[in-house]
């Protein structure tokens, strides 16, 4: 799929990416610093939505504050996916969708 607000190839960067088994690797992580997304902090988690081209379409990432995911929380992954995005820097792993 196609993000409705690209990443810039420019904004590219290499950095460590800490696995769940507490060990580094590098990756390249995209970036876009001047961004819309939706997002959802609660106690425990933070939850960033990012729109596809095709606007019926998000991605919604949970990141655990303590870095250990547990059960997902439904009802923020919806809230965040259908709240009003604004602006925000967006670093994430770099990856290819296919659907």
């Amino acid at each position: 799929g196609q993000w409705l607000r690209s990443f810039s190839e420019e904004q590219n960067f290499q950095h460590d990416f800490k696995k769940a088994d507490k060990t580094k690797v590098k990756c390249t992580f995209m970036a876009n610093k001047t961004g819309l997304a939706g997002l959802h902090t609660s106690t425990d988690y933070e939850y960033l939505s990012l729109s596809y081209k095709d606007e019926q379409t998000k991605l919604v990432i949970e990141m655990a504050k303590d870095g250990i995911l547990k059960k997902p929380d439904l009802q923020s992954i919806i809230g965040v996916a259908t709240k009003a995005e604004g602006q925000v820097e967006v670093f994430i792993p770099k990856f290819k969708s296919v659907f």
